[in-house]
């Protein structure tokens, strides 16, 4: 079986040998192991020094005795050019004491020169180490960046993250969630996640958690609901929350992507207001479509009582007192309804306020003939004392006519038993 580096290109095996005859002896049985390799030999520091850079080795075999120096200082610059190189020691005599200093000192392993038949195995187990070493700093480095990745990614996100473990403990949160909540990430890591929600929640969420974990069925799990949370003041605000669980090394999490919904909220009332008083509208216009309708459809009957009133009036001498007396309480009547007519087409066709300068007097005395039959049916008595220099006011005496009535009718309301309006 040969071997070869990761990318299939020969492996290069820088050796530190003095003495040429064991070099090719160690060349010898490489290839007789199946090794594919190309190697470079030196004996001196400074030629070892440079052969770390230039030669870049896979693989490093070091006589433990040179004449110009000695092997471990041949380790020291193998491990601050070349770490991650393995370096095997090979001597003719090596006591126990210095083998396990050497390896103390960062050797792969030592190979004794009259029992190179370990030196194949030796060095296949190094360079196997090696590469899973190499391979596993690579699975690191990629996992650091993409940690770094998402870590960018949650600390730029909008929207608050929190993650919990399953003993519903917070484990991280983002620099969002920390603005939200105003707490500092080290106030809540590893505190319960309760503290993030009002107290009417905390019950169900305990229940909901420990029934996950038992049954593993995903209610609220996937889904977009809306709660509300808690802030560190003690405030609560409504929140948008969509949940999802993961596990890493055996062990479950929890993310929430948390939203301030407050100004949604604030938009939704508003419009419902809006809706509301729009619906008010529609049905005022109805109503007030009604009362011109009704209004119009009584007010021609009037029209020809007045008219019979009139005849009869003719036909009646003026001597006839009780039935001059019977047709102007008939008039007088028939007027009172024709105002209230006029007032129901004033609310029909009112669209907006005309404010002017006015007589209040008129207005009022309009407004007590309204109630008039009303105070004589609850036996109120109406006592009116306007005063004659009365200021004129700016008003919309429609409008202002149906504030006096309203005002008025419910005076006489609160009067049951009769009074003095």
């Amino acid at each position: 079986m040969s071997e070869r580096a990761p990318s299939e290109r020969l492996l290069r095996i820088l050796i530190l040998e003095d003495n040429l005859a064991d070099a090719e002896l160690v060349e010898r049985e490489l290839h007789k192991g199946g090794f594919q390799f190309t190697t470079k030999r030196v004996a001196a520091k400074d030629a070892f020094s440079q052969a770390l850079s230039d030669f870049r080795p896979d693989l490093i075999l070091a006589d433990h005795s040179l004449p110009s120096f000695d092997g471990l200082t041949g380790l020291q610059l193998a491990q601050k050019k070349c770490p991650e190189t393995p370096f095997i020691f090979l001597s003719r005599t090596l006591g126990e004491e210095t083998a396990i200093e050497s390896l103390k000192a960062g050797a792969t392993d030592y190979i004794l020169k009259d029992r190179l038949a370990r030196l194949v195995p030796a060095a296949r187990r190094a360079i196997q180490q090696a590469r899973e070493h190499d391979e596993l700093k690579r699975a690191e480095e990629a996992l650091l960046n993409n940690m770094q990745k998402f870590q960018a990614v949650v600390e730029s996100a909008r929207d608050a993250i929190v993650s919990a473990n399953a003993a519903g403990c917070v484990a991280a949160c983002n620099s969002r969630a920390e603005v939200l909540f105003g707490y500092a990430a080290r106030e809540i890591l590893g505190k319960p996640l309760t503290l993030l929600m009002p107290e009417r929640f905390r019950a169900p969420y305990l229940q909901g958690l420990a029934g996950f974990l038992e049954t593993r069925e995903p209610h609220v799990i996937g889904k977009i609901v809306e709660l509300a949370g808690l802030r560190k003041e003690g405030t609560e605000f409504p929140i948008e929350l969509s949940l999802s669980t993961w596990t890493i090394g055996g062990e479950r999490f929890f993310t929430a992507i948390i939203r301030d919904i407050s100004e949604r909220k604030q938009v939704e009332a508003q419009l419902k207001t809006t809706r509301d008083q729009l619906t008010d509208a529609a049905r005022l216009e109805s109503v007030g479509l009604l009362a011109a309708g009704l209004a119009h459809d009584i007010k021609n009957p009037l029209a020809i009582l007045q008219q019979g009133i009139e005849f009869l009036n003719s036909r009646i001498p003026p001597a006839d007192r009780a039935g001059q007396s019977t047709l102007q309480e008939m008039n007088t009547a028939i007027l009172n309804a024709d105002a209230v007519l006029r007032q129901l087409l004033d609310f029909a066709t009112l669209s907006s306020v005309e404010m002017s300068p006015g007589d209040l007097a008129p207005v009022v005395e309009n407004a007590l003939s309204l109630v008039h039959h009303k105070c004589v049916s609850d036996h109120v008595t109406i006592v009116k004392e306007i005063a004659p220099d009365l200021a004129r006011v700016k008003m919309d005496p429609g409008r202002m006519e149906q504030v006096l009535v309203n005002l008025f009718l419910n005076a006489v309301q609160a009067m049951p038993n009769g009074g003095t309006l």
